[in-house]
This record gives structure tokens, sequence and C-alpha cells, in this order.
């Protein structure tokens, strides 16, 4: 299920006919045509017709009762009325007064790009598909490029290709005899102000909603194929598939070297939900460095370890016949995970003297630190944060000229919209934006979509109404999620503090295939456009020099950067 789609607005009969011919190449076809807008997709795009705005929304639609939402999207009369109405992984074109509008939803597999072509527009989920289709070339920007790996957590509206911009989630682009503008309808600041202060309320809201949103998922596909890690967030989601009695099978990721190996964790959750699963080992040495998953992006958003876990995930998927992928990629992020003095902050400036007392305590206990410690940070802070100041920047191993001149992103506007609100709830927002950087990149995706339900719209709504010291509440991260489902999972994975990762299967990649790097690195694109501290680099990679994991992990960074970036110039 590969879900593609291109529109063109504005475009002339011989563009359009080109288009269409070029679409038919690939297996795509024409679903909507009136003379400002064709829409070219794959067979399995869910459609829905809007004949209430001549227009036409590609994707998953739901209510707000987390019901098909098809009906009632078509019965919408304006396209800027559909966050407040419907959620899912939806994108839509409809006649405006101005000219003809695009809107992204608020969450959901829907990435949207798009390009001025000679005449009119064209949008695509991505890049090299739009450039296939209108013909329209790209080329690297390559002091967006430089600018993206120094705020690596940044993703600003224009990419590192010329010409190439994204439509934020949430936003929607006019097109019209002015040109076109981009609004934003959708941010989080209307949730943050409508705070739920209980927290037994704030647990049984996000578990119903989760509960209601997995099911709304799981609904439309057959044989969900979960990753299960046997952390909370993966766990809650088996939590939810099962409550939704779906047909869902469980995939976990054995570790080697000193990576913890969680599968012992996932089997307990299997077990207790009754659920199947796989047990399977990446292997560092089958990763390519010179291939890069995100060839077909406009950003360099794909890591190269992830090509053993999709091939594996690919491979489960195949053998069990699984139509979706199940993740539950975005948990920390959209629960407020922050080991920060951010809460003791924000229940500061309710004035609540004792319950910052207690929040200070808290958070000293996840960051495993003295209150006091906490206290004194928080007063030499302050209560003031620019949102651009959300991005943190990583120089290491970059040329000084690139460090020097380059300027801080943009900030994102859902970032702008809640300039005023705590430090704290500026803070969740910028993670939940953050983990967008990850949700691309993945070869499995050919197979069929990645769905990542706790960063559904009326999930992250409801996240966002939870004030920030709830979530550390007793000293635990998460700790509003772990009530929620503390009838649904074991104890010993409610109670779970430890964490895995694949650092060591990367420093395993850099260890056996140093040359390679090396060679990538010096002799490539990326050094010879003055993006590298190649001094550094070489001497890093020099045969008796020790890489610490954060170096590794940084360097096969720029390896991906590097693969993507030839792939463009190719």
């Amino acid at each position: 299920m590969s879900r593609r789609y291109v529109a063109l607005i504005g475009a002339p009969p011989s563009a359009i006919d080109r288009a269409i011919a070029a679409g038919a190449g690939v297996g795509m076809t024409c679903v909507y045509q009136l003379p400002w807008l064709t829409v070219i997709a794959d067979a399995d795009v869910r459609v829905t017709f809007v004949t209430e705005m001549s227009g036409v929304i590609l994707g998953e639609i739901f209510t707000r009762s987390f019901e098909d939402g098809r009906s009632a999207a078509a019965r919408i009369a304006a396209l800027d009325e559909l966050p407040a109405n419907v959620w899912g992984g939806y994108i839509g074109f409809a006649q405006a007064p101005e000219g003809c509008s695009v809107l992204r939803g608020v969450s959901g597999p829907n990435p949207c790009y798009f390009t001025p072509l000679e005449d009119g527009w064209g949008f695509a989920p991505d890049a090299r598909l739009l450039s296939q289709i209108t013909g329209r070339s790209f080329a690297i920007d390559w002091y967006a490029l430089g600018s993206l790996l120094l705020y690596r957590e940044s993703r600003p509206e224009h990419t590192c290709l010329s010409a190439v911009r994204e439509l934020m989630p949430g936003t929607m682009a006019t097109i019209g005899v002015k040109g076109l503008s981009v609004r934003t309808i959708w941010t989080p600041a209307r949730y943050i102000a409508a705070k739920i202060n209980a927290f037994d309320d704030a647990s049984q809201k996000l578990r119903d909603t989760i509960l209601a949103t997995i099911q709304a998922w799981a609904q439309q596909f057959e044989r969900p194929l979960l990753e299960l890690s046997g952390g909370l967030d993966s766990s809650i989601v088996a939590a939810g598939l099962a409550s939704a009695g779906s047909r869902f099978h469980c995939l976990s990721y054995q570790a080697s070297g000193a990576d913890l190996d969680e599968t012992d964790y996932a089997r307990c959750v299997s077990d207790h939900l009754g659920a199947s699963l796989d047990k399977m080992r990446p292997d560092a040495s089958a990763v390519r460095l010179d291939v890069s998953a995100a060839a077909h992006l406009p950003r360099p958003h794909a890591r190269s370890f992830i090509q053993e876990t999709d091939r594996l995930s690919h491979e489960a998927a195949r053998r069990i016949g699984a139509d979706v992928f199940f993740t539950g990629n975005g948990g920390d992020n959209v629960f407020c995970f922050l080991s920060s003095i951010a809460p003791v902050r924000d229940r500061l400036r309710t004035c609540d003297i004792a319950g910052s007392w207690r929040t200070a305590a808290d958070i000293a206990q996840v960051c495993e630190v003295g209150r006091w410690e906490v206290l004194a940070k928080t007063v030499r802070r302050g209560f003031r944060r620019s949102a651009a100041q959300e991005w943190h920047w990583t120089p290491d191993f970059l040329a000084n000229e690139v460090v020097a001149g380059t300027c801080r992103p943009p900030a994102h506007p859902w970032l702008t919209a809640c300039e005023q609100a705590a430090p704290g709830s500026r803070a969740h927002v910028a993670a939940i934006l953050r983990i967008q950087n990850y949700l691309e990149g993945h070869t499995r995706l050919a197979h069929a979509p990645l769905i990542a339900p706790l960063l559904s719209q009326p999930v992250i709504e409801t996240c966002l109404s939870i004030p920030s010291w709830q979530w550390c509440a007793g000293g635990q991260n998460r700790a509003v999620a772990r009530a929620a489902f503390a009838e649904y999972l074991p104890g010993d994975i409610l109670d779970r503090q430890s964490k895995g990762s694949f650092a060591g299967m990367i420093s395993r990649i850099l260890e056996i295939r140093r040359d390679q790097v090396r060679t990538m690195l010096l002799d490539g694109l990326l050094a010879q456009y003055g993006l590298l501290d190649c001094k550094a680099i070489e001497q890093q990679l020099a045969p008796a020099s020790p890489v610490s994991g954060r170096s590794a992990g940084r360097i096969l960074g720029l390896v991906d950067a590097e693969a993507w970036a030839r792939s463009w110039s190719s």
C-alpha cells in the first residue's frame, strides 16, 4: 500500500495530460478532475468526495466520536472547518472564494510537499514523485542542508531542495490570483488553555481517548503488525489493539552487544494480552551506508540502521499477511517525557507554592538529582523562553562557517501560537514536533502504511490539556499514561524505567565500516560544499581513535546526509 497521490492546481491542459500519462506509467490513475484541480492517485488511496465544497479528501477520516468520518466530512461547507470536526490521516483539496485550497490534517500518515510549476502548483507526499509526475527537477539547497545538520530537530517549511516546501500539519495553502498563501488552521494553544487539573480525571480521559483512537484505526485494517519493545508506549498500543479485538501480531527486535535486550518485556506484554510474538535480530553488517531510504524525500530524514528493522518488519509482514504497521513511536513526546525543570516553572506560574515544592521533588526523582538543585536551576532560568530556542543545535563535525553563518530556523507556527504559554507546555509542543522527523524514510512504507496512533489528533489534544507537572507526578515519567493503563498492563511494564536503544548497533556499524565512512565523508559532497570539519572527522576516524556512542550516532547521521545528497545529485 503506497498511498501515493499527486495534485495539480492551475496547470494547463498539456501539463495535466503529461502528468496523467506519467502517473499511468507507475500505476496511478486520475481520481478527481475539475478545470482548476486534477488529482492522480494509487488505487488504494481512500477518496472522499465533498460536494458542498467542490473538492476531494484523500486518506482516512474519523468523526470526533471516533466513527467513520467520510459522510460528516462530505457535508462540511469549508475546508478549514475540517480539523474542528474530523480527524485522521488526510489531505483535502477544495474550491475556495480566493481560488483553490489544500489542507493537511493535524496528524496521521499524510505528508504533503509542494512546488511551483511553470504554470500552476504541484502537491505530492514526496519530492521524487512530485518530480517524476510533473517533470520538475530539484536542486539541493546546501545552506538549508547545513542548517538542518546544525539544528537537526527542526522542521521548517522550506526543505533541503530548492523550490520544495512542506505544507505543515494543521495548515492550509490557498492558491488564487495573487499566488499562494499559507494559513495555520489548528494550533495547540486552545488545548493548552483547557487544563484538566485533576490527575484521576486526566488519566481517565487519556485512557478513553487512546482506546477509542486505536479502535478507530484498527477497524480500517485486517491484520496489523505491531513493533513491540515492551516499553510503556508500544505496550499501551498493544493494549489498545487487544481491547479493540484486532487480529494483531507483534514483532520485537533482539539486541546485540551492549544494547538492552527488550524481548523479555515484549513477551511479558504479549503473553498478558494473548497476542502472538516474533523475535528477530537486526544484522549490522547488512546495512548499506551508500543507500538512503530518504532518497525520495526533500530532507535526509532516514537513519541507515533502520534499514534492518524495516527489512525484518517487512519480512514479518509478508509472512503473516499484515496490511499495516503499528508503532508506539511518539509516546515519549506526546506523554510529555521532560527531563527538565519546566514542570516546576509551570506550576510556579499558578502561584501554587506547595505544589511546586512537590513537583520539584518529582523532577528530582525523574532526573536523579537533588531537589535543591532543581529549585536553584528554576530560579536561575527565570520564566521566559523564546519559541525559536526549542531547537537544540549540534555543531559537532560541522565546518566553522556553517556553525557561525547559519541562522536559527524560524519558529514553527504551533510554537509561535503558544509563545505566551508556560515553558513546559511549549517544550511539550516542541517534543511533539520533533518526532515528525522520524516518521518518514522507511522502506517498509512501500508495503503498507505506518500508523503511530499515539500521535493522532485526539490524543495530542488530550495530552496538551494535561498540565506538565501531572506527567511527572510521584517521580515517574509519563505518570498519567502509566495510571491510565494500570488495569491493562502487567506491573513489571508499568513500573519499568529502563529504555532500549540501538546505540550499540550504531557503534558496531561504524566499527565495521570505518574506512567506507571516512571515504564517504572526506571525499563526498558535504565536504565539497564546505559543510564538514574534515580535520575533526579525520582525527575521529583514525584507526586507533575510540569513538563515543554520541559521536558514532552523529557521524552516521552525516553519512546518511551524504547518501541522501548523492541520491539527488546523480
